[in-house]
């Protein structure tokens, strides 16, 4: 497990390895369990959100905050299950919530199988509306978490709150980590720039070698993405903690390392804290790491 930070607490990468749950109980992977709270939450339009709140983190493991975690485009916040499993045994209370129009969110298509959105800007305003919400009350760290697209939607959704002048919210916020974000590299470093400085610690998974983000690179025209740049360089300034894995070999897409390669999850553990690296930039096996300039 990777963690970042000890002044705003810690955010941990993914990991599907799961550990013995404190209760002693097998956990079913296939299941959401039954102290789990699902629900739904009401956007200003009225359009149903479904929303997760996990159980909350065994007794005798010290409580580090909450998350609330992103899922990719088209995908269901059941598909991570293990992975916030893993996050609570370590002390994490998670959320999580399927985007307006997949998951349980209803859709907006024609038929239960196509996705569509007249405008992004409706994602932007539901993810914003529900963090409020969700952050009300909440004591300790709060984290933001997303995977591929949810990361770019994470990224908007945190532009726009800075150009609203809603820094309250913006400072409440403890750590954010993005995994294999979809996000065009130009336009990443406007969501940066206009953040005035990115929230710490602020983590970034990539692979160069990720064959999703090259589809959807060749789909716009050869952009690089964030969650497979090649030259980090890019992101000099910007305050950005890259752990890179390119150089673990995958059969599948390698669209989400962290959680689906046994490799990356077993160096991933052995990572204990940021303030460890003591170089700029440090490797371990096959994963590079570099610390935010």
């Amino acid at each position: 497990m990777l963690m970042l930070g000890k002044t705003k607490g810690f955010l941990p990468l993914v990991s599907t390895t799961m550990t013995k749950p404190a209760t002693g109980q097998g956990f079913d992977r296939r299941a959401i369990p039954a102290a789990a709270s699902e629900s739904v939450w009401h956007a200003k339009d009225g359009h149903e959100i479904r929303h997760i709140d996990w159980p909350a983190p065994p007794a005798n493991v010290p409580y580090r905050g909450s998350m609330l975690f992103m899922a990719g485009r088209g995908d269901a916040y059941e598909k991570y299950i293990e992975s916030f499993e893993h996050w609570r045994l370590r002390g994490w209370q998670v959320s999580a919530a399927d985007w307006r129009g997949q998951g349980g969110s209803g859709r907006l298509g024609l038929d239960d199988s196509t996705g569509h959105i007249d405008d992004f800007a409706l994602w932007i305003t539901d993810l914003a509306d529900f963090w409020r919400k969700w952050a009300e009350g909440r004591e300790g760290p709060l984290a933001l978490m997303g995977h591929s697209m949810g990361g770019l939607l994470i990224m908007e959704t945190l532009r726009q709150i800075a150009l609203s002048g809603d820094r309250a919210l913006l400072d409440r916020l403890s750590a954010t980590t993005l995994i294999s974000p979809d996000i065009d590299m130009d336009l990443f470093r406007a969501q940066a720039h206009a953040l005035g400085h990115l929230p710490q610690p602020f983590t970034v998974a990539i692979a160069q070698n990720d064959r999703l983000l090259r589809l959807s690179s060749g789909l716009s025209g050869g952009a690089a993405r964030l969650g497979s740049v090649e030259d980090l360089d890019q992101l000099e300034g910007l305050g950005v903690f890259v752990v890179d894995m390119t150089g673990i070999a995958d059969t599948g897409s390698n669209h989400f390392l962290p959680g689906t390669s046994a490799s990356a999850i077993a160096l991933i553990k052995g990572l204990r804290d940021a303030d460890a690296l003591a170089p700029q930039s440090l490797s371990v096996g096959p994963v590079s790491i570099k610390l935010g300039g």
